[in-house]
């Protein structure tokens, strides 16, 4: 039996030796496997921000372009506002005139003797 007991005890410890080493590569290649992955996590994350990145710099762009066209759209407005001012302006200014040359008119006709009736807008 002792004639056995060495090649069992190699053949046991060759056993055991491989499984260990295959525990030890495995231990290894967990470690290897978790920086890899977040190796992986890390880059994915770069391109995202990249990605994100330019997408700010599309969204600021046409940030800036909405801006120029409400500027534009609120300088149409005061111009159009102004013309506005003033043609109101000019039309109140011709109203009054009117009025009164109107009233002008009717004082004079009474001043001659002319029955002037408003409401019919005839003269007598």
């Amino acid at each position: 039996m002792a004639e056995y007991a060495t090649p069992l005890i190699a053949l046991v410890g060759t056993i055991f030796g491989g499984v260990g080493l295959k525990i030890t590569e495995r231990w290894l290649n967990r470690a290897k496997e978790k920086n890899d992955t977040a190796k992986e996590i890390r880059d994915e994350l770069r391109t995202d921000m990249a990605t994100y990145r330019q997408e700010i710099l599309n969204l600021k762009a046409e940030v800036d372009k909405v801006e120029k066209e409400v500027t534009e759209w609120q300088d149409k407005y005061y111009e159009l506002r102004d013309r506005y001012s003033k043609l109101n302006a000019l039309y109140e200014d011709a109203l009054r005139q009117i009025q009164n040359k109107a009233s002008e008119t009717v004082a004079q006709a009474r001043d001659a003797g002319i029955q002037v009736n408003l409401s019919d807008k005839e003269t007598t």
